[in-house]
């Protein structure tokens, strides 16, 4: 992944985050699968702001599972294709993300 670079994601899952895992702030985890797909967008119309955040892998998630502690990230930024973000009351569309399965993803360095 290029800093700085607009992404679609396809085939990947959603869902809302279920409170037992408890270290996810954010109420939507989206989760990558072995045939998710990451294509560069080189000529998008849709701006974010200069902000950041990183993914978490799946060893990073389980170390922290259980522990009652946060698992922070930079979410706000990652938007679905229609535009809503993650963090605002989120209507998922289930027919709708059955048959897309993509959204944009924007990447900054993470220090």
């Amino acid at each position: 992944m290029i800093p700085g670079s607009t992404y679609r994601l396809n085939n990947y899952f959603g869902s809302k985050t279920k409170k037992v895992y408890q270290v996810a702030d954010p109420d939507v985890t989206i989760a990558f699968s072995w045939n998710s797909v990451l294509s560069v967008l080189t000529d998008s119309s849709i701006r974010f702001p200069e902000d950041r955040f990183r993914f978490h892998g799946y060893e990073e998630f389980e170390a922290v599972c259980g522990l009652k502690g946060d698992l922070f990230d930079y979410i706000d930024h990652i938007r679905l294709v229609n535009e809503q973000t993650l963090t605002e009351d989120l209507v998922l569309d289930e027919d709708e993300i059955a048959s897309m399965r993509r959204i944009l993803i924007h990447v900054q360095t993470y220090e």
